[in-house]
């Protein structure tokens, strides 16, 4: 069985997991930053699902485009 699949699969992963962690990272940062009158304007849930959508888009966008990128090898 070839590894190379399941490697770039967890690279992707990762690297998706690291941009969930900026992401969020950064959200916060602007929160204390001086942007919590924007904040305290939505909802804690609102600002939750958003925070969940972009940790689920950059982990699913790296993860296929590492796909793509190991079909096109292929």
């Amino acid at each position: 069985m070839d590894p190379r699949p399941a490697i770039f699969w967890l690279s992707a992963i990762a690297c998706g997991i690291t941009c969930a962690t900026l992401l969020t990272a950064a959200l916060v940062w602007l929160d204390v930053g001086g942007l919590g009158h924007l904040v305290e304007t939505v909802s804690g849930g609102t600002i939750a699902l958003w925070v969940l959508w972009l940790a689920l888009v950059s982990l699913f966008v790296p993860a296929c485009a590492a796909m793509a990128l190991w079909q096109g090898r292929e």
